[in-house]
Parts: C-alpha cells; sequence; structure tokens
C-alpha cells in the first residue's frame, strides 16, 4: 500500500545531518494513485454519461414544450 508522510500542523526542525524531524512525530495518509483510464467501467461511463445528459435534455424539453403551449394559447 503506497503512503503519504507529513508533518501536521508542527514545525519541521533540520537536524546537523540534514535530516527533517517533526516536532509532534509524522504521520501517515494513504496516497492517490495517478488515473489510470482503464480503471473505468465502460457501463458506468456510459450511464454516467446519460445521466448528465438526461439532467440536461428533461428541463430543455419541459420548457420548450410549455413556450408551444403559450404560443399555441396566444394565436
Amino acid at each position: 500500500m503506497n503512503v503519504t508522510v507529513y508533518c501536521d500542523e508542527a514545525a519541521l526542525v533540520e537536524t546537523a545531518r540534514h535530516v527533517l524531524k517533526c516536532s509532534d512525530g509524522w504521520q501517515t495518509t494513504p496516497a492517490l494513485l495517478p488515473f489510470n483510464l482503464s480503471q473505468i467501467d465502460p457501463s458506468i461511463a456510459t450511464q454516467m454519461f446519460g445521466a448528465g445528459f438526461s439532467l440536461f435534455l428533461v428541463p430543455w424539453i419541459s420548457a420548450f414544450g410549455f413556450s408551444q403551449l403559450l404560443k399555441m394559447l396566444r394565436h
């Protein structure tokens, strides 16, 4: 497992041997791995794309239908 080491809100001190020491002790957190395109499941990506497209399409169709209804009532 990859981890990242950091000093949480403490002073870093450099020793005579040019080694950094943390006054409160070093903390670790899981490291984020670089993004890899092969990690994406195509079926999930297609579903997400469709959901994002429908977020745009449904209000647009509703507004278009409402405007056509108002246009029909005016004439």
